[in-house]
């Protein structure tokens, strides 16, 4: 439900910046006080830097989406003791984090305070990938009937699991006070 909360946040922040610009007249008034300007300071204003703050948002709710659906397939597998099905997802999990989510994790250009947010969800991506590892390595001696080293390993996994909801619950509460969510 929180999820749904800020994805219609998000939703109305882009609507609010696209009614902003119904406002022209505003714009022009301001725009012919600045004719006044001679060329030099012109020319010295800087351009308004675009940040990806928003575009980030909505793509964390997607690669969360993502997540719960290997986190859904993780639960079904071990609720069947299907050790080769959860090995499977683990490798598909990791993959997707390694490969998929990570990267595109760095290419937004967030401004300072969503950056914070940022760090955040890199870290709780990092340690969601040693979780999979882990769970990998316990379904791999499940199936050899190695209990004692499945265990050490499901042990291990539990700990990340923590420490990624430690790092998305962070995450969350960076973003909920953003500016462009008080906004709104």
């Amino acid at each position: 439900m929180k999820k749904i909360a800020i994805l219609l946040i998000v939703v109305l922040v882009i609507s609010v910046g696209f009614l902003s610009g119904c406002n022209e007249q505003e714009a022009s008034n301001i725009n012919n006080e600045n004719d006044n300007l001679n060329d030099e300071e012109k020319e010295e204003e800087e351009p308004e830097i675009e940040y990806d703050d928003v575009e980030f948002a909505i793509w964390c709710l997607d690669c969360i989406q993502t997540m719960k659906q290997f986190n859904r397939d993780e639960a079904k597998a071990i609720d069947n003791e299907q050790w080769n099905n959860l090995k499977n997802t683990m490798n598909l999990k990791m993959d997707f984090i390694k490969n998929t989510a990570k990267p595109e994790c760095l290419k937004f250009y967030l401004s300072t305070e969503y950056d914070k947010a940022r760090d955040e969800y890199y870290e709780y991506l990092e340690d969601a990938w040693w979780t999979a590892y882990y769970m990998k390595r316990f379904s791999s001696y499940e199936i050899e009937g190695l209990w004692d080293l499945a265990n050490e390993n499901l042990e291990l996994a539990i700990e990340y699991i923590e420490k990624s909801n430690l790092h998305l619950e962070e995450h969350n509460r960076i973003s909920e006070g953003l500016k462009f969510f008080e906004d709104v």
